[in-house]
């Protein structure tokens, strides 16, 4: 299945999130199956990662401290915030 290329407004309003919030970002290609890939085809779309310990994802064993999965939030909130404005 071909890739999909997500929303560059919506990619820059994730990246000024974490800037808003003086966090730590940067871009990256998922080669991962997401329903985002078929969204991003009929909309705007975006995915916010956050780093999962010993960097597994779509594992059993993927686990991410509380703390990153709360600012993960706090960037997909400030982003919400500014699109929907």
């Amino acid at each position: 299945m071909p890739g999909a290329a997500f929303s560059p407004d919506m990619v820059k309003t994730v990246e000024e999130a974490a800037n808003t919030l003086q966090l730590p970002h940067k871009q990256m290609i998922s080669g991962a199956f997401h329903d985002a890939l078929f969204l991003a085809r009929v909309a705007p779309a975006v995915m916010i990662f956050v780093p999962c310990r010993d960097g597994l994802s779509h594992n059993e064993a993927e686990y991410v401290e509380p703390a990153y999965a709360v600012t993960g939030a706090r960037v997909l909130l400030q982003a919400a915030t500014v699109a929907a404005s």
